[in-house]
């Protein structure tokens, strides 16, 4: 394994544990830490398999994958793609979108995380697939 997939399964297994502590709280921080434990795959993803492809920031990254972009050299598959930006877009909202509305706030928070665990758990099998692990 790469370090990229030791980090991933790092941050994976602290989401694990949130889940299995906490179940109905810290829906933010489950998603930042989906988040950046799906990016460890996808780095993994670009490195590995003969592809040998860094990136420097999230920016590179999400050209990188994304199949609209015309620098990515290895996109993904536009419904993987829309996956990722998704866990992308609500990572960024619950870190810089404040809470207005508290349970109205929990609740979307509640919702979208249950989202990004279909989805991190769609583009993990996608990943480990593509790289045969």
């Amino acid at each position: 394994m790469g370090a990229f997939l030791d980090q991933a399964k790092h941050n994976e297994s602290l989401l694990d544990l949130l889940d299995e502590k906490y179940p109905d709280s810290f829906f933010d921080w489950k998603i930042t830490i989906s988040f950046y434990a799906i990016v460890h795959y996808m780095n993994e993803y670009l490195i590995d398999g003969g592809r040998n492809i860094t990136v420097a920031d999230h920016k590179e990254r999400n050209c990188q994958l994304n199949p609209n972009c015309k620098e990515s050299q290895f996109p993904l598959k536009e419904e993987d793609w829309e996956k990722f930006y998704e866990i992308y877009l609500k990572c960024r909202a619950v870190r810089y979108n404040g809470i207005r509305n508290k349970s109205i706030q929990f609740q979307k928070w509640k919702e979208d995380y249950q989202t990004v665990k279909q989805h991190f758990k769609d583009l993990k099998i996608f990943v480990e697939n593509d790289l045969g692990i």
